[in-house]
């Protein structure tokens, strides 16, 4: 194959070889041991070692133990799966390829999944409201569930400073993004201010539902609307809700690029072994104790754990069916590719400490050899010559 062009002596040709064979797959590896082993071994070494007869009080030994190492399994899977992206977002100054709607929906879901599970786990009053509900069962939140999602909160919120301080690319948050946030946000102030009306005036807001909160109050009935349980299950359905289209965004940016560059796959394995295991956990409590009312009283996280694995199915497909080799992408400042193993850079000398892509190009070697070429007289015929299965780019000389 050869391509004409007018004589001219270039200055110099910088010629790229990318790797997308064993160095790729070696740092792939590493990186996957990394970020995979590192909460699965945290997880194992925080459930043996913690007590468990508190965290799970209803089940004998040692299916009670084995809970509890699966609760801070996914724990760790759940919380770890912040850092692929954050770090991502760090190395390459950028949050390109990152939805925004995305991460200003996580953090109004998390912050109510934050404040449910808190409650539920510390506040006494809403406990007993819970089993009043739950025929005298008791909230099926562990402690991992309330560090996990102050964790997430936080993360998720650092998360929202690094899209406000890197590149973004252009990239805004949405109208219905925003508006969907608001009007959750002004839904949750009006709730909380009728619930803190009520207990103003001695009433259902104060009051364990079901139990008299003084003598001359009256038994309020189980399941008052303005009660702080009904408003914390408004805050459960808020973060389901949330958890339900928050996906879409990310989704759709990935399909618009037909790539899933800037968007780290790292998160997506974390996050589909973080659902698998929650709903392990439900399932072995609630099998165990003959009592399901951890699903049926707790249907945030059962649902939590169904839509994240949902979504990151459909994650996965992209960025290994759809869109398999976005994740090899040569960076932005590259030139046009002229064969998928080669890149050319003209126009100056090319440094051997230029550096070749982020962690989304998951281990792309890149190989940099610079020639330099003595000046030559014009001729009318010059051209270059493509030879070699790797496309090597030479001066064809007659």
């Amino acid at each position: 194959m050869r391509l004409n062009e007018e004589a001219e002596a270039p200055e110099s040709v910088a010629v790229i070889e990318v790797d997308h064979s064993n160095a790729s797959r070696r740092r792939w590896l590493r990186e996957g041991t990394f970020w995979l082993g590192t909460p699965l071994l945290l997880g194992l070494l925080l459930g043996l070692a913690l007590p468990s007869g508190e965290q799970c009080p209803s089940l004998p030994h040692p299916l009670n133990r084995l809970s509890s190492i699966i609760g801070w399994v996914y724990f760790c899977f759940w919380s770890i799966s912040f850092y692929p992206q954050a770090y991502l977002n760090y190395r390459r100054k950028s949050v390109v390829g990152l939805s925004l709607d995305f991460q200003l929906l996580n953090l109004l879901g998390f912050g109510c999944y934050a404040v449910y599970n808190a409650a539920l786990f510390w506040d006494p009053l809403v406990r007993r409201e819970y089993a009043c509900l739950n025929g005298g069962s008791m909230p099926a939140v562990h402690a991992n569930d309330v560090f996990f999602a102050l964790h997430a909160f936080i993360v998720t919120f650092l998360t929202l400073i690094q899209c406000a301080v890197y590149d973004r690319g252009g990239q805004r948050i949405s109208w219905p993004a925003a508006l969907g946030a608001g009007g959750a946000a002004a839904a949750i102030l009006a709730y909380l201010g009728a619930v803190v009306g009520a207990a103003a005036q001695g009433g259902h807001g104060i009051a364990t539902v079901g139990v008299a909160a003084a003598p001359s109050e009256p038994d309020l009935p189980c399941g008052d609307i303005l009660s702080w349980l009904s408003f914390l299950y408004f805050l459960s359905y808020i973060k389901l809700a949330v958890s339900l289209v928050k996906y879409i965004p990310q989704v759709w940016l990935n399909y618009k690029r037909q790539s899933t560059d800037g968007w780290n796959v790292y998160n997506v394995m974390l996050d589909f072994g973080g659902g698998a295991l929650s709903l392990v956990q439900l399932v072995l409590d609630g099998a165990a104790t003959h009592d399901w009312s951890a699903v049926t009283g707790n249907p945030v996280k059962f649902g939590l754990g169904f839509t994240s694995i949902f979504f990151d199915l459909i994650f996965m497909t992209q960025h290994w069916l759809l869109y398999p080799g976005s994740g090899t992408a040569r960076p932005s400042w590259a030139a046009p590719s002229i064969d998928p193993g080669w890149e050319q850079l003209r126009g100056g000398k090319a440094s051997d400490k230029q550096l070749l892509g982020d962690s989304e190009q998951e281990g792309a070697a890149a190989v940099v050899e610079t020639s330099q070429q003595q000046p030559q007289q014009p001729r009318q015929d010059a051209g270059i010559d493509l030879e070699g299965q790797q496309g090597m780019l030479r001066p064809e000389t007659d």
